[in-house]
This record gives structure tokens, sequence and C-alpha cells, in this order.
């Protein structure tokens, strides 16, 4: 993929996390901690080829969150939660 593609990809991730009413700080968290233990890491070179720098992708994440402002959604069911995790395993 390449940087556009990985753009649009987080506008997407941000859109779906915002519309299933949860908070997007988490990957933007991600993304600024990632920045941080990549540097000096030369088998990440090609990575850094094909993907927007994430300093920069975590400025660009936050920026998209802020266009929209959070709803909560209802909060998801212990039993939905057991299923949906079992396959994370």
């Amino acid at each position: 993929f390449d940087n556009a593609q990985e753009s649009e990809a987080d506008a997407g991730a941000i859109r779906i996390l915002l519309a299933a009413g949860f908070d997007p700080q988490g990957i933007i968290r991600f993304h600024k901690q990632w920045s941080l233990e990549q540097e000096g890491l030369p088998m990440l070179t090609a990575y850094r080829a094909t993907h927007p720098g994430d300093e920069r992708r975590a400025l660009r994440l936050e920026g998209l969150a802020g266009q929209t402002a959070l709803t909560p959604g209802p909060p998801i069911d212990p039993a939905a939660w057991k299923s949906a995790t079992l396959g994370c395993r």
C-alpha cells in the first residue's frame, strides 16, 4: 500500500470508531508511541517508505477525529464482548 491508501484507511478507521461510539484517542496514542519506538530501527525502512510518518499520521488522525463530535453509543453487553473477542487469541 502507498501513503495515500494508508491515509484513506486511517480516515475510514476514524469514521468507523466514531460511528460505533468509540473514542478514537487510542489509535492516535498508538501512532504517537509507535513514532517514538521506531526511530533508529533500520528494519523498518521499507515500512516507512510506504506509510505516512507516524507523528504526522497522529496529527492527521487528531484532525479527522476533531471534525466529528463523539456521541457515545450504548456499551456492548458482556455476552457480545465475549463473542467478539474469542477470535483475538
